[in-house]
């Protein structure tokens, strides 16, 4: 109940709900203005966000979820925890598992 009142709140607050879908919408919006304007303006959706947002990339979700990752990051190199690693089975080589991607 008590994260149904603090969706609520935020919708009432700033318009969006909680997560990370807010950013990844302004993220697709910018790429497809960019890659194809004319596929921007004709189609409703995109034409309605780009009205109301007419730069995608500073929405503030979108600053929050760069931080998010820059800020974890920086923490897990901070701890030590910063490493390249292969995950794979003891089964596989790291160049099969690699090809395999």
């Amino acid at each position: 109940m008590h994260l149904g009142l603090v969706l609520v709140a935020a919708f009432w607050v700033s318009g969006r709900g909680l997560g990370a879908s807010g950013a990844s919408k302004s993220a697709i919006v910018a790429v497809v203005k960019t890659v194809s304007p004319s596929h921007a303006e004709n189609t409703a959706f995109y034409k309605d966000y780009l009205t109301s947002h007419p730069n995608p990339l500073k929405e503030w979700l979108v600053f929050q979820m760069l931080g998010v990752i820059v800020g974890g990051f920086i923490s897990g190199a901070i701890a030590g925890r910063l490493k390249f690693k292969v995950e794979k089975s003891p089964k596989i080589t790291n160049k099969t598992r690699i090809i395999l991607l």
